[in-house]
């Protein structure tokens, strides 16, 4: 399936300006260097689920599918019951139960978006430890006395304070966590040390240009629109409309084409202008 623009130039937008992104790149460089970082993301995803890397992290702009490829990786080699995708916040005591709970060779958590942890010196020693790719037995403990770890929390079943990791760890974030790590900061270093365990793949979107192309690339090459009941014609209307007003939109991504599909299905004749109140930079 294709969709198709009016314009000639699909790229072209009215209002180019900062918040759009560095205009030196093009937009079909943009899409061809991202569709080289996605093949590379998918690939990671796949050797994680395979059990053959210890872990990895990924960083780019919230909205544009990295939870997808993740869930499609692990759900193609994976039962439900081998792997776990934690969205929102975590503690250090609540990533040390999710890594016990995870902690089989060929199981796998995926931390999503849990940016807490990487403000938290003792979750940063845990996650160091789990994805140390040079440690055979990875001995994660909690030399902490915590409530968090009894029985009586977890269902009959206490949590050891001590146990050996085999599993692997993904993580997502929208954070520069190299910006992080160059701080000279307690967090500063202990990130710095912990991004010498594990690779961490940048998807390079992080601009509102970049996150148009990627929309595009989805909408384009994917069965996006048809497994959202997405007629082609409103795709094409969708993403007009957001390369049209790119630069006045606070956070496009994925899910605005989304929305903003409900939005025409639902008030046709007015989808624009609740578009424009509730995408809008005030």
């Amino acid at each position: 399936m294709t969709i198709t623009t009016t314009k000639e130039n699909p790229w072209k937008s009215q209002q180019p300006s900062m918040p759009m992104g560095d205009t030196k790149e093009t937009e079909p460089e943009i899409a061809e260097r991202i569709d080289k970082t996605f093949r590379v993301f998918n690939r990671m995803a796949t050797f994680a689920a395979q059990g053959l890397t210890p872990g990895f992290g990924v960083r780019g702009a919230g909205g544009i599918g990295k939870t997808y490829e993740i869930e499609k990786a692990l759900s193609q080699y994976k039962s439900p019951d081998d792997y776990h995708i934690h969205n929102g916040t975590m503690s250090a005591i609540g990533l040390y139960k999710q890594l016990y709970h995870k902690r089989a060779r060929g199981q796998v958590l995926a931390i999503d978006d849990c940016d807490d942890i990487f403000f938290n010196s003792t979750a940063l020693n845990l996650l160091k430890i789990a994805t140390d790719p040079k440690k055979t037995t990875r001995l994660i403990s909690w030399g902490k006395q915590s409530w968090a770890l009894l029985a009586s929390m977890n269902g009959g079943d206490e949590i050891p304070t001590e146990f050996e990791y085999y599993g692997s760890c993904i993580y997502c974030t929208n954070i520069d966590l190299h910006r992080v790590a160059e701080k000279p900061t307690t967090i500063g270093r202990h990130m710095s040390a912990f991004l010498t365990r594990m690779p961490l793949l940048d998807l390079g979107i992080h601009t509102k240009r970049e996150v148009l192309v990627r929309i595009w690339y989805v909408m384009q090459k994917t069965n996006f629109l048809i497994e959202n009941e997405i007629p082609v014609d409103m795709g094409n209307t969708i993403f007009a409309w957001l390369r049209d007003n790119l630069a006045k939109i606070k956070f496009p991504s994925i899910r605005t084409v989304l929305q903003l599909a409900d939005a025409m299905k639902v008030d046709p004749d007015h989808w624009q202008e609740l578009a424009e109140v509730t995408m809008f930079n005030k």
